[in-house]
């Protein structure tokens, strides 16, 4: 039987740090992993901040969430391919906007046609404990995330007091009394726990009105291209957007050399990548239905990118 562990939380709560920290913890003890990779973009920046092994298979499923309509028949698709290929713990990263409410009946489904082969073990949300307070009053997937959950990781504790850490956890208990909570500075954890099961609440839960909808759905947009532009025409664009975006993640190769960017709810983080030279040029920004931000993207990539 393929034990599942579901990694759910909003953009840059940490979750592909996690997973890596899973990947190391489970192939360490020369587990059989097999690991889908959801991203909302068009292409899946992620899997570039996967450590590489040949101990494990990876699905992407990019473009939207595995639990939206639109993509939930390619999710099962990749359940089923690890019904035919059993690994022995199967690593799920869903995007920032999943709503993992249905995960239950689709596990039900497949393990009625395939004799239970899939076993849910456990749900982890991950908190970015910085941002949550503020994003929590007008992000409703996040309670869904954490209302959907047996694990809380509060991420990031090492940036707040413990006042807010407290706060934090207090409207985490709100949401859902049952969770176990641990507190974490860079989504580390100790990993042995995840195999005392009676330890926890079962992850088997379900929650009412599901947010996998078109119309809950972010715009996403993907700046790409072979031009090699200098850093301060991206720093323009990011300063210009940040506030704005949920999430900004890619690489450029820059004049200046090969630069990863990222902004997490208004916070820039521009940083140049030692000891690779290249990467394929892409952007992928996501925002919740702005005119300001879609002009300002379609106006650099006329400007900078069309030729």
């Amino acid at each position: 039987m393929t034990d599942i562990i579901l990694i759910t939380g909003f953009f840059g709560a940490g979750k592909t740090t996690f997973l890596n920290r899973l990947i190391d913890y489970y192939t360490s003890k020369q587990m059989r992993i097999g690991i889908i990779l959801n991203e909302f973009g068009e292409i899946n920046i992620d899997k570039t901040l996967i450590w590489t092994t040949d101990e494990y298979q990876l699905i992407e499923i990019n473009n939207g969430s595995i639990f939206c309509s639109c993509l939930q028949s390619v999710f099962v698709d990749g359940l089923k391919h690890y019904a035919r290929n059993p690994v022995d713990v199967l690593l799920i990263e869903t995007s920032g906007f999943a709503d993992p409410s249905g995960m239950c009946s689709i596990i039900e489904a497949i393990n009625k046609n395939t004799g239970n082969v899939f076993h849910y073990l456990h749900s982890i949300c991950i908190v970015d404990c910085f941002h949550f307070l503020t994003l929590i009053e007008s992000v409703a997937v996040m309670e869904k995330q954490i209302g959907g959950c047996n694990i809380v990781v509060m991420n990031k504790t090492d940036l707040v007091d413990d006042r807010e850490t407290e706060a934090v956890s207090g409207r985490i208990r709100k949401i859902d009394s049952s969770a176990m909570i641990y507190p974490a500075v860079n989504a580390d954890i100790e990993l042995d726990i995840l195999n005392l099961e009676d330890k926890f609440p079962a992850a088997q839960k379900r929650t009412a009105l599901c947010l996998n909808t078109p119309s809950y759905r972010p715009d996403t947009f993907y700046l790409t291209g072979d031009n090699r532009l200098r850093l301060s025409q991206f720093t323009d664009l990011m300063n210009n957007v940040k506030g704005k975006a949920y999430r900004i993640k890619g690489y450029w190769n820059l004049a200046e050399g090969l630069y990863f960017f990222e902004s997490i709810n208004g916070i820039v983080n521009l940083r140049k990548v030692i000891g690779r030279k290249q990467h394929k040029n892409g952007i992928v920004f996501v925002y919740q239905h702005d005119h300001d931000i879609s002009s300002a993207l379609m106006g650099f990539k006329k400007t900078y990118l069309t030729t």
